[in-house]
């Protein structure tokens, strides 16, 4: 790691002299040690390790500086180079433990097919993955398997999702549903073919509960 950075899903708050708190939307970390607080304002990602070295020379010793770098190190707390184009989806990588060059190089090799039923228009969430680098197309598969078929649907009961559900084991293509509709918004389950259930087991289960 030649140019550290604090990864950008946390903000800090110091409590001097030696104390920093490591804020997220999931946690709080309380970090301790001689140097933390000098150490913390110079990870940007722009300034190199041995810059940071010689900005805190006259203050704390460079023992104590790679401790300290060290400590967040194998925490996971670091990332290495400036925050990627992106900040908000860079923080959400990072949190997920994926660096964000590599999540996007992945996704950039996906295609993603999206349908509508109940008269749900796909086109948002198309324009939304295709704005992230996604190769998202409108309708369902045809026949060139996609990486994953997304269903955006007003009833996770729809009949035409049978066909939907024996086309997704024929092929072996994942099958996400989103109802974007409804006073509870819902996303998944995922349907992954001879790893998890499928959509007539779910189908099985929503109609119990239904009568």
């Amino acid at each position: 790691m030649t140019n550290p950075r604090l990864k950008r899903y946390f903000r800090w708050e110091a409590v001097p002299p030696d104390e920093v708190c490591l804020l997220s939307e999931k946690e709080r970390i309380l970090l301790r040690g001689d140097g933390i607080c000098e150490v913390m304002p110079l990870l940007d990602g722009d300034r190199s390790v041995e810059q940071i070295l010689v900005e805190l020379s006259a203050r704390v010793p460079p023992a104590r500086v790679f401790s300290v770098l060290d400590e967040l190190r194998r925490e996971g707390h670091l990332a290495d180079g400036p925050t990627p184009a992106g900040a908000e989806e860079t923080a959400f990588w990072e949190f997920m433990g994926v660096a964000a060059q590599e999540a996007r190089l992945r996704l950039g090799q996906r295609t993603v097919a999206v349908a509508g039923q109940g008269g749900i228009d796909p086109g948002p969430l198309v324009d939304m993955l295709a704005s992230m680098g996604i190769d998202a197309v409108r309708g369902q598969a045809g026949e060139a398997t996609p990486s994953l078929q997304v269903v955006v649907v007003d009833d996770y009961l729809r009949p035409e999702l049978a066909a939907l559900n024996r086309s997704s084991l024929a092929t072996g293509c994942p099958v996400l549903l989103v109802k974007p509709v409804g006073i509870e918004p819902w996303v998944g389950p995922l349907f992954i073919p001879d790893q998890t259930g499928c959509w007539a087991c779910l189908a099985h289960r929503l109609r119990g509960h239904r009568r």
